[in-house]
């Protein structure tokens, strides 16, 4: 039991001390463990403290940084504002200024105004005073004047054609002294020019070999046609790129040329087309051939001849004799009899006289019966040559026997230019210096602005300032230039004296006056407002004409107008005075600058070729900037294009007009179609009729879309109706890519 109980205490007495020493070892783990915690709490404070001073000075930091550049920003827009209301300060104080001006302009044009009306009446009074006077001291009235006036003139004229017709009548029976010494010798020393032989065949070069078979046509009807119009043979066979045209009438050849050189390059060729252009060239045929009868006559240098005359010597420049040139031949023979009569002191005048006339008879021998020289002599006769003349004609051939030195020495100038081709004529040097003579005499007059020498010398042309010349003035100068002519210079035969003082009426706007442009100019606002990317303020219109859509659009764009035509941007400056004009080609202006849009018009449709529409869409969008818009307006597209007829026409006050169109399609392959004008005009109480044809280009939707494209615009074709065009027109909208 003892032992049980010692050892019980025993167990006591250990868990006991077990007890104490373990707690004794929490107790300083504990310890331990509170002092650790304090550590670690003493250390998240400090950096606790450190992050928060380190936060704090960048939070002030970065409010002075945002606080500078707030009060920066803020000095900045108070400098801008003060600029824009120094700006708008300056702009008020011009409009003020512009306004005082305008004020004043105004109040100097009234006061102007009252004077000028002062003045016209006292002019008036003066005029009629003045007048009165005259009559006193000249005891006349102004009928009476007027009356003596015209007799005196009347006196005047008679005495001075009086002196013409002694001094012809004393040349014609004038004896000159015979001296044939080396005469012919040193006429044949004095002759020096070129022959070119004409031949029966003219030769016209093709663009290529594909064109022979549109000459020919369906079946043969267009080589038949030109053959029946033209009476020539045409020949296509295996020679390259060429046509032959076979003939012995030179005129019939040269017509048929003119008229096929026309077909191709117009690329139109049917019968229809054929006959039209045939009586164009046969219209340009007879001016040819009067232009190379005066052309001749001013040569020979013997005065002036009737106009019939002159147009049959015309047509010896397509008649050939033994391979020669018979109208060159003639002036060789006038040369040659000129030289020869004046080294004889015979009548030089009746020599070349003769000597022009003597062949005219071989124009006419495929016409009429017999003999060239009788024929020469029977024209000669019948329109008013002399009895020298005619009779020195007749015997050049031996049909009857030669009576005077004239007619020898025609004989003989014939003989020589068929043996030995080749005359001297006037060299060039001084045939400039008779046309600088005759623009110098007519320049020197006051009010004399432009003088052109036309038609080799024989016409002088005067433009006058029309401000400084009215049209009295302008008949007295021409008098004045034509009377120093005759006194100061050596002329041959007559020179026309033309003076032109330009009043210049512009009918545009009677046709197309600018209200009928209000409606369709709000349509092409709201397609190019609509499709541009970005504010739209500067417009480009390329073709604007007399300016009718500008005057309703510049109220909303800054508009840069383009045209061909200087009249037709005085037109449209008359009616848009603040805007731009330039005078440019569509096709290929550049003005090195770039708009929010271009606009073209209607005028686009005076474009008639693929490669003149691809060059016109190129400028339009040369000139858009990225993101801007490109507007064309067509009059029609190939798909919808009908034959169709329209009328229309305006008023004013003291002139009207009226118009019948009708448009219609040729050649429907080609692209192109006509559009027929017949015009009423009324004017100062007449009413006359004009006459006018377009042709214009027609291509298709496709076309259209594809050249845009090529050109770099996006594209899309928009149909819209207007009151002009109740069934739609067709529009082709292109936006410039912004990259």
């Amino acid at each position: 039991m003892v032992v049980v109980i010692g050892i019980l205490i025993g167990l006591a007495v250990g868990a006991g001390g077990a007890f104490l020493s373990l707690y004794s070892f929490a107790g300083s783990r504990l310890a331990a463990a509170r002092r650790t915690r304090q550590l670690l709490i003493t250390e998240a404070k400090r950096e606790s403290d450190a992050l928060r001073r380190e936060s704090q000075i960048e939070a002030r930091e970065e409010a002075v940084r945002l606080r500078a550049e707030l009060e920066m920003e803020i000095g900045e827009r108070r400098t801008e504002i003060l600029k824009i209301e120094e700006r708008i300060l300056s702009s008020e104080e011009e409009i003020d200024r512009k306004l005082t001006e305008l004020s004043r302009r105004e109040q100097g044009v009234a006061d102007r105004e009252i004077h000028t009306k002062q003045l016209q009446e006292e002019l008036k009074e003066s005029r009629d005073s003045h007048l009165a006077e005259l009559e006193r001291i000249s005891g006349m009235t102004v009928n009476e004047a007027k009356a003596h006036l015209l007799e005196r003139s009347e006196e005047l004229v008679r005495h001075e054609l009086a002196r013409r017709v002694r001094q012809a009548e004393e040349e014609a029976r004038a004896e000159a002294k015979r001296r044939a010494r080396n005469l012919v010798a040193d006429a044949l020393q004095r002759v020096a020019a070129n022959h070119a032989s004409e031949t029966t065949v003219s030769l016209i070069e093709l663009p290529s070999d594909d064109m022979k078979g549109r000459i020919i046509g369906r079946e043969g009807r267009n080589i038949r046609a030109l053959e029946h119009l033209t009476g020539v043979d045409v020949i296509i066979d295996d020679t390259p790129q060429a046509v032959v045209l076979s003939s012995f009438d030179g005129i019939r050849r040269e017509v048929a040329k003119l008229t096929l050189s026309k077909l191709i390059e117009d690329g139109r060729i049917h019968p229809a087309r054929i006959e039209e252009m045939y009586y164009q060239s046969k219209a340009e045929m007879e001016e040819h051939i009067r232009e190379a009868g005066e052309q001749a006559v001013f040569e020979a240098n013997c005065g002036d001849f009737h106009e019939e005359l002159v147009k049959i010597l015309g047509r010896l420049r397509y008649r050939t004799s033994y391979g020669q040139n018979v109208l060159k031949h003639t002036l060789e023979v006038v040369h040659l009899a000129g030289i020869m009569a004046a080294e004889l002191e015979a009548s030089v005048k009746t020599a070349r006289r003769a000597a022009l006339l003597h062949d005219l008879g071989k124009a006419l021998t495929h016409e009429v019966e017999g003999s060239h020289a009788l024929l020469s002599a029977q024209y000669a006769r019948r329109y008013g040559e002399s009895p020298a003349v005619v009779h020195a004609i007749e015997a050049h051939h031996y049909e009857i026997e030669p009576q005077t030195v004239e007619a020898v020495l025609l004989i003989a100038a014939d003989a020589i230019s068929a043996a030995r081709p080749g005359a001297r004529g006037e060299n060039l040097e001084h045939y400039i210096k008779r046309l600088e003579s005759l623009e110098e005499v007519a320049a020197r007059h006051k009010g004399v602005e432009k003088v052109y020498a036309l038609q080799a010398g024989r016409e002088i042309r005067v433009i006058v300032k029309p401000k400084e010349i009215d049209d009295d003035a302008a008949v007295l100068l021409s008098h004045e230039i034509a009377r120093e002519i005759e006194d100061e210079l050596e002329y041959p035969g007559q020179i026309k004296v033309t003076v032109i003082r330009e009043s210049r009426a512009v009918e545009f706007h009677l046709l197309t006056a600018p209200e009928d442009y209000a409606e369709e100019a709000a349509l092409y606002r709201r397609l190019l407002t609509e499709s541009s990317d970005g504010p739209l303020r500067t417009v480009l219109e390329l073709g604007s004409g007399g300016g009718n859509n500008a005057s309703h659009l510049k109220a909303h764009f800054e508009l840069t107008l383009v045209d061909r035509s200087p009249q037709m941007l005085e037109l449209s400056r008359s009616l848009n005075p603040d805007l731009r004009h330039v005078v440019g080609d569509m096709r290929d202006i550049r003005l090195g600058e770039t708009f929010d849009a271009v606009f073209v018009h209607d005028a686009v449709a005076y474009i008639t070729t693929e490669a003149e529409l691809a060059a016109t869409i190129a400028t339009a969008s040369e000139h858009v900037r990225p993101g801007g818009v490109v507007l064309f307006v067509p009059d029609y597209v190939r798909e919808r294009f009908e034959p169709h007829t329209g009328t229309g026409g305006h008023d004013e006050p003291e002139r009207g007009l009226r118009y019948l169109e009708w448009a219609w399609d040729p050649d429907p392959t080609d692209t192109t179609y006509v559009s027929d004008f017949a015009y009423l005009l009324r004017e100062a109480g007449t009413v006359r009729c004009e006459y006018d044809r377009h042709v214009c280009g027609l291509f298709g939707r496709a076309t259209w879309l594809e050249l845009m494209e090529a050109a770099g615009l996006r594209t899309t074709a928009h149909v819209t109706a207007t009151d002009e065009e109740p069934a739609g027109a067709e529009l082709f909208v292109g936006c410039k890519p912004l990259s």
